[in-house]
């Protein structure tokens, strides 16, 4: 296995965080520093593959038939060449993963040994996860190296926060995850909010040296873009949201880095 590949899970168990954005922008992002990505959707929803792709993917070999059958996911890739990097999209039968390996043994490490070939293929494999703490999160946490987790400053966001945060924990616990915790970026902020500022404060407050020091701004650039089937670095790269994510991607690789030098 190739000690220098990252594998980065974005996630998020409550819904509309920015979780997809965030993937798919610092996937952009690592792709423009000539890194080798490879990008993952599996959220069953697949509103990431849907916006690249402009379609639902139809195929025999999808993501979710080969975690099933623990075949290899390299028949799944797609390249983005707009982008300049690659993409496993979600299929339906991702939903049908969760269902089939219930009662597996192995069930929370399908992923992992799946990305064991890619991770000498790729640089960076960024994982979008569902907005749920099911299956396919939890192996997602299990073959991750770091996690990322998007926020939005308001209540049910942050409160939310305590049981991925727990479901976190209790995998390092049990042995079955190594994956650390490299922090938490707060997402569609709205600077003008003084409930989103308390937020923040507070966050800042209790998470220290875990809360990102990017913060990822209301950009209505941001919501645009999917409709093109762009990341907003590529769809407007003057706009606030995407000088906010080539800063967050700048200080996940500076994290990262100076872990690898402790």
């Amino acid at each position: 296995m190739n000690s220098n590949s990252l594998v980065l899970a974005i996630a998020n168990n409550k819904g509309g965080v920015g979780k997809t954005s965030t993937a798919l922008n610092l996937a952009c992002a690592f792709a423009g520093t000539r890194r080798k990505v490879l990008y993952i959707d599996l959220d069953p929803q697949g509103s990431a593959s849907v916006s690249i792709l402009r379609t639902r993917p139809i195929s025999i070999i999808s993501s979710g038939n080969a975690l099933i059958q623990g075949s290899s996911l390299v028949p799944c890739i797609v390249p983005y060449q707009l982008a300049k990097f690659d993409l496993i999209p979600a299929s339906d039968d991702l939903t049908a993963f969760c269902i089939k390996k219930a009662d597996d043994e192995h069930k929370e490490h399908c992923l992992k040994e799946a990305l064991k070939s890619l991770r000498l293929i790729y640089d960076i494999i960024i994982i979008d996860c569902p907005p749920a703490l099911n299956l396919l999160t939890i192996n997602a946490l299990c073959a991750a190296d770091e996690l990322v987790i998007p926020t939005t400053c308001d209540y049910f966001a942050v409160e939310g926060l305590g049981s991925l945060m727990r479901a976190f924990e209790s995998l390092k616990r049990k042995g079955l995850s190594t994956v650390h915790l490299m922090g938490i970026v707060c997402t569609i902020y709205n600077q003008g909010e003084p409930l989103s500022q308390k937020i923040a404060k507070d966050l800042k407050s209790n998470m220290g040296q875990l809360l990102f020091n990017t913060v990822i701004p209301y950009c209505s650039q941001i919501s645009e873009a999917p409709s093109v089937g762009k990341p907003v670095i590529l769809y407007d790269k003057n706009a606030i949201g995407s000088k906010a994510y080539l800063s967050l991607a700048a200080e996940i690789l500076s994290r990262y880095q100076q872990q690898h030098q402790q």
